[in-house]
């Protein structure tokens, strides 16, 4: 057939889609003088149905470099390209769903990996209430047992002391079981509400550091007076924090500087902060007894005593620590050791 001829009468047939794609490339062939041509495209039957159909041709005749004589063959491939097309649309259908359960594995190992570290977490903050209940419960077989034992003995010698209507000796074993009676109940206020932190946390509101140490330094006046206690209160930062549970903080550090600075010709206790590495770091600082540096995390231990000869029963610097650290910070111990008095060091985030 004259090929040529009839490309206009081929292509009239061909779907709009295909048919200038198809056009440029039939007159590429013709031009070009090639010796095949090979296209598919879609032809529109006269009912409307739209067929798929694969032409193979070998040029037959040339004139000048053109094609002008072409043999081919048409194949009906709807069938196939009907195949292929389902094909590719399964592939599509299965790509998204390996895309979306991808997707979702990759979040379930991420919630897995989070969930790990919670536990892990967990885990060790259990560990660490395990060994607190240990120490808690040495503490109820030997702390809370040395001043029930006391009252015991002393209300049989109050028995015959009564019976003997010895008065006076009455009276001592009277003040002695007192003594005991208050020791212990000191010791369960001080385990309850160190229960209490962590569980128990009051409204947060901005808080004025330099007026908090001040209100505690008053709450250990008479104490103060009498060992003539020179305080040094610097101006502080405030901080967003439990206003109540600060002013235990500072209650507690200072007591604990009273404590150990009782035997100084003139004790002094320093208050402060200071800005360091872009944090602000509150300290209070006294000129007593100093501490050895194998002892500096051993103060923060629930019920520890480096002294038998101080008062206290070793919950004050524990409930200091809980209170900052549910507060998101941290808290250490600063001393050169024995006789160079000692620094305790806390953090507090969130400063307004």
């Amino acid at each position: 057939m004259q090929y040529v001829e009839s490309i206009g009468d081929n292509l009239a047939a061909v779907h709009d889609a295909d048919r200038e794609r198809l056009r440029s490339k039939i007159f590429d062939y013709i031009d070009h003088g090639d010796d095949s041509f090979e296209s598919e495209y879609r032809i529109v039957q006269p009912d409307g149905k739209v067929t798929w159909i694969k032409e193979r041709s070998k040029s037959s005749l040339k004139r000048n470099g053109r094609v002008t004589q072409t043999l081919g063959v048409l194949q009906d491939i709807t069938e196939k390209k009907n195949f292929e097309q389902a094909l590719q649309k399964a592939k599509d259908s299965l790509e998204v769903i390996v895309g979306e359960r991808t997707w979702e594995l990759a979040d379930t190992v991420r919630q897995l990996q989070q969930e790990i570290q919670e536990r892990a977490g967990i885990s060790s903050e259990l560990e660490n209430k395990n060994a607190e209940l240990e120490r808690f419960a040495y503490t109820v077989s030997h702390d809370l047992k040395t001043p029930l034992v006391t009252i015991k003995g002393f209300l049989g010698l109050l028995d015959k002391d009564l019976a003997a209507q010895d008065i006076t000796r009455a009276a001592e074993d009277m003040e002695k079981i007192k003594r005991a009676a208050d020791t212990m109940a000191q010791l369960l206020e001080e385990l309850l509400e160190l229960s209490r932190i962590g569980r128990v946390v009051g409204e947060k509101v901005s808080c004025n550091m330099t007026e908090i140490a001040m209100q505690a330094a008053q709450m250990l006046e008479t104490r103060s007076v009498e060992l003539g206690v020179e305080y040094v209160i610097d101006d502080m930062p405030n901080v967003i924090g439990d206003k109540t549970r600060l002013i235990e903080v500072y209650q507690n550090l200072l007591e604990n500087a009273i404590k150990f600075i009782d035997n100084q010709p003139a004790p002094r206790i320093h208050v402060g902060a200071t800005q360091e590495t872009g944090r602000t770091c509150f300290f209070v600082r006294d000129n007593g007894a100093g501490i050895s540096a194998e002892y500096h995390q051993l103060v923060f231990e629930l019920f520890e005593r480096l002294s038998p000869d101080v008062d206290g029963t070793g919950v004050g610097l524990t409930l200091v620590k809980r209170i900052v650290e549910v507060h998101g910070g941290e808290i250490w111990i600063e001393s050169d050791g024995p006789g160079h008095g000692c620094t305790l060091w806390f953090t507090l985030p969130g400063l307004s």
